[in-house]
Order: structure tokens, then C-alpha cells, then sequence
């Protein structure tokens, strides 16, 4: 708002009022910086979240949200089950959550994407009828379409068909073929080794344009993440039979099932 100005010079104070021509140009300015404004916000960025990604494969800086919901906080069993699977990954000292649920979520690669992608890694635990399997996922899901090589992902598998009944019998099933990709599905859900995967959760309904090989992406047909595949052992697998030596995940011999539910903890 313009004010009357009132200068003293050494005779006498005289008042300037502003003239028609001056007005109108304060207007138009004020008209550019509200449009200007409008344009352009501040924005408040981590050097972590800038730079996480561009040393290395893997990692990345907190956890932005964007839309997504917050993670929600682990109950006791899920605490139980998934902090010693992340003491020997480059989170086990951060606080964690729940990101995403099949049961509460919904069961599509849409869904699933929505909640995990810029989530950061993650851990990954599906349920079958007698036991959880899943893996660690060191790199962030983007619906790249697109893999990135690790070393450091690997699988796990336990008894029981809750977290409170299988935290005692989990074992880790290591990678033996150095460093291998993990997949980001933009129309599925994870995928650790090439073919045959160690595990796919979420397979693509058809082949994966992008990064990958296949149709274009607009061709490609939503997965659900209720079946999952597994190949352990053999066969160009880059992962290792179980402790029981069965070459899946599964059970020896048991090559795809549905789940019950899928867990994703970031």
C-alpha cells in the first residue's frame, strides 16, 4: 500500500502524493511478484535426500513421503521379527515402519507402488500358508522399469505363519553369485535376481518394456502381489538353498504360490 510521504526540507515540510502513473506501475508490479509467487516455492532439501543416489547403487537419504501416508509404528512381533534381519544392513539404527500391507492396502502393483516408491530400502515379508519368506532390498522403489546391481541383498525364510510364531526359526539365504540385480517393477512388486529370480513377488501380468526388454510400458499388464515365484540353488539361481536344502523359498521343489499377505517395512 502506498503511504503519503511527507519531506522536511529546511524551510518548510511539503507532502508528495503519488501520482496516477506511479500507482499504476506499483500495481503491475505487485501483480508480477504475486504471479511469481505463485510459480515458484521454497523448498527445504536435505543433502542426504539430494545426493543419497548419485554414489553408489545403493542407500539413499531419508525417507521422503511426498502423498503417501506415513509409515505406520511396528507392533512388538513385527520389532521382533525384522530388527535382527537389519542388523547387518546400513538401517539397522534407523526408526522404521510399516510403508505398505497387502491386507490393508490392496493387493496391485499400483498400490503397492504408491506406498514404496521414494521410501527408501526396504524389507520385504509375505506370508504363504506355513511361512514367511521375503528379502532385503537395498535400493528405493521408482517404477523405473529398470534394475540395479547389489551385493548386499539377500532372502529369508522362517516357520510359522505370523511374525510372533516365526522370529525364532528365521534364516537368511545368501546370495552366491556375487553381485546380481534386484528389479523395480513399475507394473509389479519386487524381484531379486535375474531368471530365474531368487524371488519375484508381484510378477508382471506380461513382459516389461523401459529398462528392461518387452512391450512398451502402456502394453503391460498390472501384477498382483499375491503370487509369488521362487528359484534357490540351481538352474543359474544367484542364491543358495535353504538350511534344509530346498531349492525354493517355498519348499523343495514348490516353485510359485499365493500369499496371504506382503508386508513392506521402510
Amino acid at each position: 500500500m502506498l503511504r503519503l510521504t511527507s519531506l522536511q526540507t529546511r524551510s518548510q515540510t511539503r507532502l508528495v502524493v503519488p501520482s496516477r502513473h506511479l500507482m499504476e506501475h506499483h500495481q503491475r508490479l505487485k501483480w508480477r511478484c504475486y504471479r511469481h509467487a505463485r510459480r515458484f516455492s521454497v523448498v527445504k532439501v536435505n543433502a542426504l535426500d539430494l545426493f543419497g543416489n548419485l554414489f553408489g547403487n545403493e542407500g539413499g537419504g531419508s525417507k521422503p513421503t511426498g502423498g503417501r501416508t506415513s509409515p505406520r509404528v511396528l507392533t512388538p512381533s513385527e520389532s521382533d521379527f525384522v530388527q535382527p534381519l537389519l542388523q547387518s544392513t546400513f538401517i539397522a539404527n534407523r526408526e522404521i515402519g510399516v510403508c505398505y500391507q497387502m491386507s490393508v492396502d490392496g493387493d496391485s502393483a499400483s498400490a503397492f507402488h504408491k506406498r514404496c516408491d521414494n521410501a527408501g530400502p526396504t524389507l520385504v515379508a509375505a506370508f504363504t500358508n506355513d511361512r514367511v519368506v521375503g528379502g532385503w532390498f537395498p535400493t528405493e522403489f521408482l517404477s523405473s522399469d529398470d534394475y540395479k546391481e547389489s551385493d548386499s541383498d539377500f532372502l529369508f525364510v522362517a516357520q510359522g505363519n505370523t511374525f510372533a510364531r516365526a522370529a525364532d526359526t528365521v534364516a537368511i539365504v545368501e546370495k552366491t553369485g556375487g553381485v546380481g540385480p534386484v528389479f523395480d517393477y513399475a507394473r509389479g512388486g519386487p524381484q531379486w535376481g535375474a531368471t530365474p529370480p531368487g524371488l519375484v513377488i508381484g510378477p508382471p501380468l506380461s513382459p516389461v518394456g523401459g529398462g528392461i526388454t518387452g512391450l512398451d510400458a502402456e502394453d503391460t499388464a498390472l501384477g498382483t502381489l499375491r503370487t509369488a515365484k521362487s528359484t534357490l540353488g540351481k538352474n543359474g539361481s544367484q542364491y543358495a538353498y535353504t538350511s534344509n536344502n530346498e531349492d525354493s523359498l517355498f519348499g523343495d521343489g514348490v516353485r510359485e504360490v499365493q500369499l496371504s499377505d506382503v508386508v513392506v517395512f521402510c
